[in-house]
């Protein structure tokens, strides 16, 4: 059993350093971490992402009065 556990903790690694093998996922992910991109900038990035009007206001309709209550 701590041979096993060895094993996977050695693999632990080489799993996190191969990322996850999407390139575009991981700029996505990096720009919402990243604090210093703007919300503009951050939906200029998912332009061709976004396919219409209302997935564009997500943000608008997150942060409206009536999502406050919940």
């Amino acid at each position: 059993m701590k041979l096993v556990m060895v094993l996977m903790l050695a693999a632990l690694p080489l799993y996190c350093y191969a990322g996850s093998g999407c390139a575009y996922l991981e700029d996505v992910i990096n720009e919402t971490i990243d604090s210093s991109v703007s919300v503009e900038q951050y939906k200029n990035s998912l332009e061709e992402y976004i396919p219409d009007d209302a997935t564009s206001k997500a943000q608008v309709i997150y942060n409206s009065p009536w999502c406050a209550l919940f």
